[in-house]
């Protein structure tokens, strides 16, 4: 909890509050069981990032760069992640209780039946112990070859084995129609593998997290050499400094004492668990689960029915529809495929000479990739990749050389900044001869699968204004050169901070004369101070402000005399709020982009800031989608001036509103009522 006087919630603070908020959903009654264990393993899976990205920067960091002292961050962080462990403990015990009640059988440890113990041993023998397992005398050097969230087994403080990381981590077995047993990976070997190596008791099992924050500085470099330097760098990520242990079993104090030495960690490092430390697969055997026709329709969420737009379902004719209007597509309940009949519908059109894309993240079976691969035959296809997409790096890789021999033209990004903008560009001749630019912005990734579990939002557009500067844009990145000129879109890392600033300032001077000034921003992340500073300002000056954060938010609301006319709202629901929105009402300026409100965006990358400028949209987004959000009080918590994330209080004589639900809504009525339908 903050003081009331504090001016800024340090980041990493706040980001563990935003995973307090998803293990949050793990414990709502109203969320379906199954899917409550999906959101568990959400949050041992953002620990897992925390630790290797952000728990080392706090390493790291010097005073300069914080928004709050450094001094006791750590210990801060550290006794808060200790507790949040404990609260997954108990959430994880809940759920396996009910979803037994339900059919799904998780195992115990403590209290395995023989269904489940000959199950484990059948597993054991055919999916694990085929593996290479070996054991070694354990010596000072043993954990260098223990690589980034790799378990191995400590057997009677003097030997010890590797468990390979290609063993997968969860096995799903079915009991009958629609039940099933559930078995992690750690359970199993906590069981089993001390007969492998003649040990009278099982073993200490322990999962190491390291430093995985390796960047890669691509300049200066021959494209042809990139692969080869990503993946020597990704090996490098294997090998970082350790950050954390997490350990089962029942450690004597002079094992713990060996352990902390010798990997140089602090005992707050150390995390003893009561549960499976591959809590992460509970979200990957959920899917699984999931796809089983026979599951039970009360333990998961019940099917998003999305529906293309009507304007995009009829062939050869999105073009022509995109000359009398721009289109909104606000995923998932607009799905995916709606941006893949627009590629469609470029590719099959003799008229589109070119084709570029941008490429951050996306699924490795996509759809966009044939289209491009099929486009290359008769068109100019620049496919622009980020080979620095942190964790996508591998994935990024190799499909850059699977598009270059298809005869894409590959071009990598080799500035020292990351391009994190989401844009497709395509360029027709006319019968005339002259050019003509269709144009997709979005804030998502061109990436179906996460289409399907984010917010984001996009735009197809013929606007050739936005054309124009989307076509500048590709050729100077094309060169290694940050676009300059442009005269719709607002790049970072040169425009956009200050063309943010300079619309915080405009509903001040417009607050000052008496009229109307509103701000809405709808982000991941608002850790700017220089930005968080003018919203401060810009509260005192009498701007009402309204902010949507998903995760970290520096900035305090409500503090009488500095943020008293500021709301700060968050949403965690069945899909992860991806979308950013900057919306200022006197200046009638909307902008959706690729940014949030982080110095990283603003000053680290290539992003865009797009802005709305069809009037059905723009009329949607004021009077529908804005409000929306605003509504909602049963998923949404509202940050107060002690720095805690609270419920929103329920209105009498009116029906709450759940935001996601109203957008499905929406979408399953063709926005009937509002300016898009």
């Amino acid at each position: 909890m903050m003081k009331p006087l504090e001016k800024y919630v340090h980041r990493d603070l706040s980001w563990l509050q935003f995973n307090e908020r998803v293990l949050g959903e793990a414990f709502d009654v109203n969320t379906p069981l199954l899917e409550r264990l999906k959101f568990l393993g959400i949050t041992a899976s953002n620990l897992d990032e925390f630790f290797m990205i952000r728990f080392p920067s706090i390493l790291k960091e010097s005073s300069s760069k914080n928004l709050v002292p450094p001094s006791d961050i750590k210990d801060q962080i550290l006794t808060q992640c200790q507790s949040f462990k404990q609260k997954q403990s108990k959430s994880f015990q809940f759920l396996q209780t009910h979803l037994e009640s339900a059919g799904i059988q998780i195992m115990s440890l403590s209290r395995p039946t023989k269904t489940q113990l000959r199950l484990t041993e059948s597993i054991f023998k055919e999916q694990i112990s085929s593996h290479r397992l070996e054991l070694e005398p354990l010596a000072p050097n043993s954990f260098a070859s223990v690589e980034n969230l790799q378990m191995c087994m400590i057997f009677e403080g003097s030997r010890f084995v590797r468990i390979p990381r290609e063993i997968p981590n969860v096995f799903i077995k079915r009991r009958a129609r629609s039940s099933y047993h559930v078995f992690f990976l750690d359970d199993i070997l906590m069981i089993h593998l001390k007969a492998l190596f003649d040990s009278k008791k099982s073993g200490l099992l322990l999962r190491l997290t390291r430093d995985a924050d390796i960047e890669v500085d691509l300049r200066d470099e021959d494209p042809a050499a990139i692969p080869d330097l990503v993946r020597k760098s990704f090996s490098l990520r294997e090998r970082g400094i350790p950050t954390r242990i997490q350990l089962r079993g029942a450690p004597d104090a002079a094992s713990l004492d060996w352990i902390q030495k010798h990997l140089k960690l602090e005992a707050k490092q150390i995390f003893k668990s009561d549960f499976s430390l591959v809590l992460r697969n509970a979200y990957q055997a959920v899917n699984e689960i999931k796809r089983e026709a026979q599951v039970k329709k009360t333990l998961v969420f019940p099917p998003l029915n999305s529906q293309i737009p009507k304007v995009l379902n009829k062939p050869h004719v999105i073009t022509s529809q995109l000359r009398k209007r721009d289109i909104l597509l606000h995923h998932p309940y607009d799905p995916f495929e709606a941006f893949i009949l627009f590629l469609e519908e470029l590719v099959s059109n003799p008229q589109v000479r070119r084709i570029d894309q941008t490429i951050y993240r996306t699924d490795s079976l996509s759809k966009v990739t044939e289209l491009l691969k099929r486009a290359a035959k008769t068109k100019k296809v620049r496919v622009f990749i980020e080979p620095r997409a942190r964790f996508d790096e591998i994935n990024n890789i190799q499909l850059a050389e699977e598009l270059k021999n298809a005869g894409v033209e590959i071009v990598y990004n080799l500035s020292k900044l990351k391009l994190h903008a989401k844009i497709t560009l395509a360029e027709l001749v006319k019968e005339d001869g002259s050019l003509e630019y269709f144009t997709h912005l979005s804030t998502g990734n061109y990436n179906s699968n996460t289409a399907r579990e984010y917010t984001d939002i996009g735009i197809l557009t013929a606007n050739q204004g936005i054309g124009r500067d989307a076509h500048h844009f590709f050729e100077a990145v094309s060169r290694s050169e940050i676009p300059d000129k442009l005269q719709k879109l607002v790049i970072a890392p040169t425009k956009l901070h200050r063309k943010i600033s300079s619309l915080i300032q405009n509903e001040i001077q417009a607050a000052e004369k008496g009229l109307p000034a509103r701000i809405f921003v709808k982000l991941n992340s608002l850790v700017d101070k220089n930005l968080i500073d003018s919203l401060y300002l810009a509260s005192q000056k009498g701007v009402q402000i309204r902010l949507y954060v998903r995760s970290s938010c520096s900035l305090i609301p409500g503090i009488l005399g500095l943020s008293e006319n500021i709301r700060v709202f968050s949403i965690v629901d069945r899909f992860l709020e991806h979308s950013r929105i900057y919306y200022f009402h006197n200046s009638q300026q909307l902008y959706f982009s690729s940014a949030d409100w982080m110095p990283r965006n603003f000053f680290s990358r290539l992003e865009i800031a797009f802005p709305v400028e069809d009037s059905r949209i723009r009329d949607y987004v004021e009077k529908t989608l804005i409000p929306t959000y605003l509504m909602d009080r049963i998923k949404a918590r509202e940050l107060n001036r002690s720095g805690r994330w609270v419920r929103r209080r329920h209105l009498r004589k009116q029906i709450d509103e759940r935001a996601q639900g109203t957008f499905e809504h929406l979408m399953l009525t063709a926005y009937r009522g509002t300016s898009l339908e």
